[in-house]
């Protein structure tokens, strides 16, 4: 496997390059923060459930897609804060909790937990050079959600609020969309965005899930969770994963056409040996 750790090397890497040897090391090295993460989940009985193309790779593979090179987590709103406030002081050293509370040029509106002895930067963040670059797993958020014109507005706001936090910091964003977007304080935006989260949460008679301000899950996702395997790991699961998967990915279990088997996340900037702070001074 290649590791880059100079111009020279980085400049030879192209995606074409990327090998299943590095696939999968990348993803031991996913699981070695999973793993660290499940630690503190099972230490305050936190709740949590793989989603979207890692519970399909749990359910298809037991494990890892084999070119996936990320790992998605969903958590109700109330565990979801709980982590948040311990994640700091429990987590193992070179272990870190990201989100705009503890990072404050990340851009999203979902939190990270990253290894931050390793380097992976992803295209659009390469601009970044303060924000940990760390090896991560996506933790996102789950609120109860039910469909009315009030959320629905609702829902366009957060919107709002994320594209704006994104163009103020995404690298190759439209000038002029950065120059307007940096006209607003980014701590209110993320505030703003967590408190209509938080309202829409907190309404009655609510019969759905809603992730990333637009996937839709069913009701009770969390209501039954389950273990299996995944690598060489025991994962929670919801039991609805099958109403899960098929919403989102229709006949699951069928594999995607060959030009589609690629790693999303994966660019010319990465090590699983070298410190994000000391590959950033050194190549970027």
């Amino acid at each position: 496997m290649k590791d880059l750790t100079d111009s020279s090397s980085i400049a030879e890497h192209s995606m074409d390059e990327s090998t299943s040897q590095f696939i999968s090391d990348l993803q031991k090295t996913i699981l070695d923060v999973f793993e660290e993460t499940i630690r503190i989940f099972d230490k305050y009985n936190l709740k949590y459930s793989l989603v979207a193309g890692t519970l399909l790779g749990a359910i298809r593979h037991k494990g890892f897609i084999p070119w996936d090179d990320d790992l998605d987590i969903i958590m109700p709103r109330e565990d979801f804060e709980k982590f948040r406030n311990i994640a700091a002081k429990d987590l193992k050293e070179n272990f870190f909790f990201q989100d705009y509370t503890t990072d404050s040029e990340y851009p999203s509106l979902y939190a990270k937990v990253r290894n931050s002895q390793t380097t992976l930067i992803e295209n659009g963040y390469r601009n970044l050079k303060q924000m940990n670059h760390g090896v991560f797993i996506d933790v996102f958020v789950a609120d109860k959600y039910k469909e009315t014109l009030k959320n629905k507005i609702r829902k366009r706001i957060i919107k709002i609020c994320s594209l704006i936090l994104l163009y103020q910091k995404i690298a190759g964003a439209n000038p002029f969309a950065k120059v307007i977007a940096k006209l607003f304080p980014r701590k209110p935006l993320f505030r703003l965005a967590e408190k209509i989260s938080t309202k829409i949460n907190c309404e009655k008679d609510t019969n759905k899930y809603i992730m990333l301000n637009q996937y839709i899950m069913p009701d009770g996702i969390f209501d039954e969770l389950i273990d299996v395997p995944f690598e060489n790991l025991n994962v929670k699961i919801s039991a609805k994963y099958d109403e899960m998967l098929t919403d989102m990915f229709g006949d699951y279990m069928k594999l995607p056409p060959m030009e589609k088997r690629k790693p999303k996340h994966i660019t010319k900037w990465f090590s699983l040996s070298v410190p994000y702070k000391e590959y950033i001074k050194n190549n970027l």
